[in-house]
Order: structure tokens, then sequence, then C-alpha cells
């Protein structure tokens, strides 16, 4: 359904992560091309803005950073 998350924090740059995960619709909304690279590769399938804060976006982040050690 989407792309693989394992290894993303080596992948993608840490302020487009936050900001992606926190209002994926704005950043898509902004013409981001990687977002807009996602969107068309993963047949528009849109990641859901969940409403998440900052401290919860950036636990996540910090989460997967840790998994791709």
């Amino acid at each position: 359904m989407g792309p693989d998350l394992l290894g993303v924090t080596t992948r993608r740059e840490r302020a487009w992560l936050l900001r992606y995960i926190q209002v994926p619709d704005q950043v898509l909304a902004s013409g981001d091309p990687i977002a807009s690279a996602l969107s068309e590769k993963y047949q528009k399938t849109r990641m859901p803005n969940v409403g998440l804060g900052g401290a919860d976006v950036a636990a996540i982040v910090s989460y997967l950073e840790a998994q791709a050690k």
C-alpha cells in the first residue's frame, strides 16, 4: 500500500520527515516533489493527517531512526 519505512531516516532528511508525518496533506498540496512522487508511485494513496503534535512526531522519527540501526 505504501513505502517500506525501514531505513526511511537514511533516505529522507529529518526536517522533511517531521513535517510530512505531521501535516502530510499540506506537504503534498504545496507541490513538494518527494510527496508528489510518492503519491504517484503509490497510486494516489494519501498518508492521513492524524493531528499529531510536534513531540509525538519527534518520537515517531526517533523510533524510526532507532530501527534503522
